[in-house]
């Protein structure tokens, strides 16, 4: 049999053909992954379409887009005579400037041809404009922006009949409405199921829930009605060149007079495959959509019999005799296999299930589109499965991304939530469609998940064929594959720390490189630790967060440490000992960082004994060093100076909150010759000028510091650090602050202040600091502002608990140009209007994150704006501390989701 993965990426030239196989006792089996286009391996390419998955699995391809714009500039023109129509419709087909063509026909002498171009920008004195604006001429132009995806507005078929009447028309239709035009009515199939579906009572009051769930109409679907769907409705889709569209509509009216009748123009290119012109030029065809009730007597096999005859009469002229007229393959269909072969061109499709070796593992399309087992004595069949009607014309029109936009009543008495997308800003953002890799990894993750759970629940005879299965899979799947799987699993702590560890056994590699265990039962820490030394020789990132080993097993941790002599990172906080860290010094020697922090056993002598076998190499990689308790001198600042010494690329030591003693400790050693460091980063407790001193003498290249309690005047001494751009300060006095910034700090980039005393005037930081990025402060005495300079280059602002007024956050938010977080957790006096002003003062389109914690003064209304104004918005909050009754969070919350928008509403209670 065949597996193969097709990818499609036109400026790839090597033909990439990867085969693997073993015998089977079907034959030989192949794995192979394919890169085709139309230059590299163009029989597959070609062959690809209209296969319906019987040659491979399609896993990614690369399409060219255009620019998408605003609009849509919408002509109507109707006709009265099958003619004009016919003549009209090729006429636009062929124009080059249109890039929509379209065509409802409301019967045999009555249609619209419907013609559009994309516009970034609607005429300036129609915005708005919901109202028709008639001309005097003979044919009363209608020229307006229409937002037919409102719930009230009538469906989409109605209102283009209505250009029957009125004559020629023009409107202006947002893009995604237009996409979406035939959704609402499920093109016209909803007057079928709801008759009184498009009265302006029932749209007003009950539009919103349109279309129908078609998962809860299949549900409640019993065969009754599947059969009676089968015998009194049609569904078709014709492929008809444009030349034979008159006869065709002519037969359909014959036939089944259903009308609206679609139909949409495309360009066939006359390229291999199952469906191409019947000449050697690229040609246009015509959908023709035929969807609803026949004329009555209606027999569906005999009708679509009749239908598929006259396919049979429109021939082509090639050699191969390729019919001119096809059905699409998702319609009913009642042929046999060998008049469907008649009506498709198989010869290459053929050619690649052999080549391919195809024919053993998948149906051919035939039998796949059927999902039956035909036999030569089967006289006919219906193609597709059979589903209720709707179904085909939710594939036909597009899976809806986005539910009509809605009016949302708040059940207090204080306002009522108008919510539609102003014209003049950018929708907010939906969800991104996830990932093919995405998907499917979390899809086989559940899997491997629910196999090894399953085995679990078995004995271990029952189990074991489960269990051998799964590893031959699983030693067919490449290494990433596995790493990814591992990663994804090994996280969610919800599931079981038996099943982790044997998937953890099943899906490590030695060929992997990195591994983060996560949690586990301490029963499990030892079992772990041995899988990773049998099997993560090559691993060269581990983190044991999560794995506490006791005491008397921290000799398993050694003898794992020693077979892993690729390291580069080795995360391992709060189990490190004397012991382990010697082993580190002797067997991983290319680390590039070390996590030893926490409330670790550490003493000199393991220090001492880590240096040891440090020294062992001549160039130790080792640059961060995450070592010791935040806040506490559990490891002495004297045994830090050595490592400092000893460690000459050394850039930062994490946590460790004493490094400037640890620095003054080597400066007041006079036999020293040691001159500077590569220290980048330190933070340090209770810094005077003696330790501020021995910090500038040796971190020449510091560019962030972290100063907890300084004494007097060390920060107006900041100025001595040439290349610091990143700031921390706690406890510390306000106007020392300021007297510094006054001073030194044009490079400053990012800046947080915390427990700050004394008034901190953040306009004197804006004027001082024009390339911070960031600026946060906490627990500040009162943070105010004197001047209105802005924030020019700030995309991150947080206050909490700094006394902050309503007026500095207003400032705040008006002089941030480029603001994406905004967090303050005061009491705010901020109301909807002054929000509403800021908004339209300020341009907030870059705005990702807005947390405002109290203020009780905004409603539901703000969340709207900030929804309409800010495109990119992904959070809102805090909900809790806003004037917004929880019912309307629910609807608000129910608004977001029904429309798919990627915004998270936070409310948590004060």
């Amino acid at each position: 049999m065949a597996a193969v993965r097709t990818s499609f990426n036109p400026d790839r030239n090597p033909f990439n053909y990867f085969p693997s196989y073993k015998e089977t006792d079907q034959g030989r089996c192949f794995h192979c992954h394919l890169d085709c286009s139309s230059d590299e391996n163009p029989d597959l390419f070609y062959a690809v379409p209209w296969s319906y998955g019987t040659l491979g699995f399609l896993t990614s391809a690369e399409m060219k887009i255009i620019p998408a714009q605003r609009y849509v500039r919408l002509e109507y023109h109707p006709y009265h005579s099958l003619e004009d129509i016919v003549k009209a419709f090729e006429t636009e087909s062929h124009r080059p400037g249109n890039h929509f063509v379209e065509c409802l026909m409301f019967g045999k002498d009555q249609a619209v041809v419907m013609t559009g171009t994309m516009e970034n920008d609607c005429e300036p004195d129609k915005v708005g404009q919901y109202k028709l604006l008639f001309s005097d001429n003979v044919n009363r132009e209608v020229m307006y922006l229409n937002v037919i995806s409102k719930w009230y507005k009538p469906w989409f078929f109605t209102h283009v009949r209505e250009f029957l009447k009125r004559g020629h028309g023009m409107e202006y239709i947002p893009l995604r409405d237009y996409y979406h035009r035939h959704t609402r009515p499920l093109f016209w199939e909803a007057e079928h199921i709801i008759p009184f579906g498009n009265s302006p009572l029932f749209r007003y009051l009950c539009g919103w829930m349109m279309p129908p769930k078609v998962a809860l109409l299949k549900i409640t679907e019993t065969k009754a009605i599947t059969e009676l769907y089968e015998k009194s409705h049609i569904i078709q889709d014709m492929l008809v060149p444009i030349r034979a569209l008159q006869d065709a509509i002519l037969h359909f009216h014959k036939a089944v007079q259903v009308y609206p009748l679609w139909l949409c123009p495309f360009n066939l290119p006359p390229d291999p495959g199952m469906v191409h012109p019947t000449g050697d030029k690229a040609e246009i065809f015509v959908d023709i959509g035929v969807y609803g009730v026949p004329k009555q007597p209606y027999d569906a096999l005999n009708t679509v019999r009749g239908l598929e005859h006259f396919v049979e009469e429109v021939k082509g002229l090639n050699e191969f005799n390729t019919l001119a007229l096809h059905p699409m393959m998702y319609a009913d269909s009642y042929r046999t296999k060998e008049e469907y072969r008649a009506m498709f061109d198989h010869r290459l499709y053929d050619k690649m299930r052999q080549q391919l070796n195809c024919v053993n593992a998948f149906p051919d399309v035939y039998e796949k589109e059927g999902g039956l087992n035909i036999s030569e004595e089967t006289p006919c069949r219906r193609l597709s499965p059979p589903l209720p009607h709707y179904f085909v014309l939710v594939v036909l029109g597009g899976v809806r991304a986005m539910q009509q936009l809605l009016f949302l009543a708040e059940k207090d008495q204080h306002l009522k939530i108008k919510y539609c997308f102003n014209e003049k800003n950018a929708m907010p953002r939906n969800f991104p469609v996830p990932t093919l890799k995405h998907t499917t990894l979390g899809i086989l993750s559940e899997s491997i998940v629910i196999t090894v759970f399953t085995c679990q629940t078995l004995t271990e005879e029952d189990s074991w064929p489960h269990m051998q299965g799964l590893v031959d899979y699983l030693a067919e799947i490449p290494v990433t594959i596995c790493e990814e799987m591992l990663r994804h699993i090994l996280r969610q702590e919800e599931i079981d720390s038996e099943i982790r560890y044997y998937i953890l056994r099943l899906l490590l590699r030695p060929q992997c490189k990195a591994l983060s265990t996560g949690i586990f039962h301490p029963i499990f820490c030892c079992p772990v630790l041995d899988v990773i030394a049998e099997k993560g020789s090559t691993l060269t990132y581990l983190s044991l967060k999560g794995i506490w080993p006791r005491q008397d097993d921290l000799h398993r941790l050694q003898a794992t440490l020693k077979r892993l002599p690729n390291l580069s990172v080795l995360k391992i906080p709060h189990i490190t000992d004397d012991t382990v860290l010697r082993t580190i010094g002797q067997y991983n020697r290319l680390l590039t960082k070390l996590d030893v922090s926490g409330d670790c056993n550490i003493t000199h002598e393991g220090i001492e004994s880590f240096l040891q076998g440090v020294k062992a190499h001549t160039d130790l990689p080792l640059k961060v060093l995450d070592i010791g308790e935040p806040g506490e001198e559990n490891i002495k600042a004297a045994d830090i100076a050595l490592l400092i010494k000893s460690l000459p690329n050394l850039t930062s030591l994490g946590c460790y909150s004493f490094v400037g003693k640890a620095l003054q400790h080597i400066t007041s050693d006079k036999s020293s010759n040691f001159r500077a460091t590569k220290l980048q980063y330190l933070h340090d407790i209770q810094t005077d000028h003696a330790t501020f001193k021995a910090i500038v003498k040796l971190c020449p290249k510091l560019t962030s510091i972290y100063l907890d309690e300084p004494r007097r005047n060390v920060i107006t001494s900041l100025d001595s650090l040439p290349c610091l751009v990143d700031l921390k300060l706690c406890r510390f006095q306000c106007n020392e602050l300021e007297e510094f910034l006054g001073r030194a700090m044009q490079k400053l980039i990012s800046l947080e202040l915390i427990l700050g005393q004394g008034s901190c005037n953040i306009s004197s930081i804006a004027a001082n600091c024009p390339q911070l990025t960031r600026l946060e402060c906490y627990k500040m005495e009162s943070l105010t502002h004197k001047d209105l300079v802005p924030f020019n280059k700030v995309h991150t602002f947080k206050a909490s608990f700094t006394g902050i007024s309503s007026s500095t956050v207003k400032y705040s938010l008006s002089s941030c140009p480029e603001l994406k977080e905004f967090f303050v957790d005061d009491m705010l006096e901020l109301t909807d209007r002054e929000l509403e002003k800021l908004i339209q003062k300020t341009s907030l389109d870059q705005l990702e994150v807005m947390w405002l914690g109290s203020a009780t003064n905004l409603t539901a209304r703000s969340v709207l704006l900030l929804m309409e104004n800010c495109p990119v918005i992904g959070t809102v909050g805090n909900l809790g501390g806003w004037n917004v009754p929880i019912e309307s969070i629910v609807e608000l919350s129910e608004m977001v989701r029904a429309n798919n928008i990627d915004l998270n509403l936070v409310s948590v209670e004060l």
